[in-house]
């Protein structure tokens, strides 16, 4: 009888409600038998059961070890994303309808194998003892019931199968003739993506923002997959020979159980970067301690404990210490909001982090290459920005949500980049709130700045749309528009409405040179605009020049932001 750690939650392995009994299988050849798992609760309305994992001992079908209700494996105490290549899990009962392809006389294995080879197949129904394999899409495809057949979703790595059907709203944008892993790619690329619903005919692939997406579940020919959150810290050492070294002192904390719980401890410690751990157990558990910048060595040592950095998304340590100089703006945030906080501008090529006074400096590209020693640690920035903020004058109206005080505008636009509606922001050096596209279309001078959300590779030369010249409508984010119109030869700009995301694709001919009152913004496709990252937002006085059609008011490029994920 071998114990074994079944994880039923990342990726899940959704239980119906019919059998009270999933089968858990292994391996690529999905022909070895595991475990069970069991039900603990479900419903239908509120999207499935909630994801479990359930520990059993192989042959003893009713003993639980271990159970927890988080997605978590037993006895791992922070979530991270699932990297196992595990394609098809298998579901207590059949679901029929959405047959595309029979085949005979054919394995497991072979059966899911097939579903691989079209980009389209969501699943197969398998029947054992007739060696039965019917490959499915979404069109047609019926609720789970009981059945000789057991149905195995095809779920791509980073996503679960919650219920039944779609999710319908919170569209972000719809792409077509993409297979379903391709759709998974997207859906991870963008920070504010919760999901993506999936259709098999025209191979249909609409990316679901949190906002408007609803909770229950319909039977409507797509089938909606959940992005499992990741967090906004990993635990590595970023390609430092790190290997049976560690670094003395600075100790914040002892742990003495596990190396999930110390990591645990770390994660909810504002100032933590990292975790000191002796491999072999002592009488109370793993010997570990968190870290902080504060007293830390800066030269590696071997004293039979292992180092590992906390490092925030987007962000690695090169070498230990500081970078001086080419500060942009400091701010007292945990570790975490320092990373969020440079990604909010295009000029922050990473940031210097002291744990005891969680004090955090953005550098700019003018900081020092060399690195000294102190009681900061430099991380340097690893993944660019898609879209800029450029200043103007404050257009009225168009609020979404409330205003925001007691904050920056750093963190005002990094609000703007998780929400998809928002096209810019109205702010000052302390409050702000997000803007829809629906703002009046002209400029008020008052003691409040605006910033616009613009792509790359794109300027506003006005307020409001440029009639005329419609190419073609979409629906998406203005990154997508965006992405769109440079794909489209003939393109020359978008007008975007940002809360119906709808968006228009514009060519020169028949386009209209004056900008007019509209819901809409039009976006001047400019390749060749070199834009000054300016942080006139944070109380810097360099301005780029640009003249608008509406106003001779001059426009500011003052920051870029990432779509930073945020669990």
């Amino acid at each position: 009888f071998l114990s074994l750690g079944i994880g039923l939650g990342n990726p899940p392995f959704p239980v119906d409600g019919e059998g009270g009994i999933s089968f858990v299988y292994s391996g690529n050849k999905m022909d070895e038998t595991v475990g069970v798992g069991f039900m603990l609760s479900g419903s239908r309305d509120v999207g499935g059961i909630m994801p479990a994992t359930v520990s059993v001992a192989k042959g003893v079908c009713d003993c639980p070890v271990c159970v927890t209700i988080d997605g978590r494996k037993c006895g791992e105490m922070e979530p991270a994303l699932d990297t196992t290549k595990r394609e098809f899990t298998v579901l207590g009962g059949d679901r029929g309808g959405g047959d595309f392809h029979v085949l005979t006389d054919i394995s497991e294995h072979a059966c899911t194998t097939e579903c691989v080879k079209y980009s389209y197949c969501v699943g197969v129904s398998y029947s054992p003892s007739e060696r039965r394999c019917v490959l499915k899409g979404t069109d047609g495809l019926e609720q789970t019931a009981p059945s000789s057949y057991k149905f195995h979703p095809r779920i791509p790595v980073g996503f679960m199968v919650q219920s039944d059907g779609d999710r319908p709203g919170g569209d972000i944008f719809v792409l077509k003739e993409v297979s379903i892993e391709d759709c998974a790619q997207r859906c991870l690329a963008w920070s504010n993506c919760v999901g993506f619903s999936y259709k098999s005919r025209e191979r249909r692939c609409v990316l679901k923002a949190e906002h408007g997406l609803e909770g229950s579940y319909h039977i409507n020919n797509h089938q909606y997959y959940h992005r499992i959150a990741s967090p906004k810290s990993l635990f590595a050492n970023s390609g430092l020979d790190m290997d049976g070294k560690d670094r003395a002192g600075g100790t914040r904390a002892q742990i003495g159980t596990t190396l999930a719980d110390c990591k645990a401890k770390c994660v909810e410690d504002a100032g933590c970067i990292g975790v000191s751990y002796r491999s072999t157990e002592g009488s109370k558990g793993v010997p570990c301690y968190t870290k902080g910048t504060n007293g830390i060595d800066m030269h590696n040592s071997q004293n039979g404990f292992q180092f590992i950095h906390r490092l925030p998304n987007g962000f690695r340590v090169k070498q230990y210490g500081d970078r001086g100089g080419g500060d942009l703006f400091a701010a007292i945030v945990p570790l975490t909001k320092c990373a969020e906080l440079c990604f909010a501008r295009a000029d922050c090529i990473g940031f210097a982090f002291n744990s005891n006074e969680r004090r955090c400096v953005a550098k700019g590209g003018n900081a020092n290459t060399n690195y000294n020693h102190g009681v900061y640690q430099f991380y340097e920035r690893v993944e660019s920005a898609p879209t800029h903020y450029v200043l103007a004058p404050d257009r009225v109206g168009g609020d979404i949500g409330g205003w925001m005080h007691n904050t920056n505008p750093q963190a005002c636009f990094a609000e703007c980049q998780k929400n998809p509606k928002c096209f810019g922001v109205t702010y000052n050096p302390n409050s702000c709130v997000l803007k829809g596209t629906n703002a009046q279309a002209w400029y008020t001078p008052n003691q409040w700045h605006f910033a616009y959300k613009v792509p790359k590779d794109f300027a506003i030369r006005g307020a409001g749309d440029r009639p005329g010249g419609d190419l073609r409508v979409m629906y998406g984010q203005i990154e997508a528009c965006a992405r769109a119109c440079k794909e489209e030869p003939q393109c020359a700009g978008v007008s975007h409405d940002s809360l119906t995301l709808r968006c228009t694709l514009k060519r020169l001919d028949g386009l209209d040179q004056h900008h007019r009152v509209s819901a809409q913004q039009f976006y001047t496709f400019e390749p060749s605009t070199a834009l000054d990252a300016s942080a006139t937002a944070l109380g810097e006085t360099r301005l780029s020049t640009a003249t608008t059609a509406r106003t001779n008011a001059r426009i500011v490029v003052v920051a870029v932001a990432c779509a930073f994920a945020v669990a």
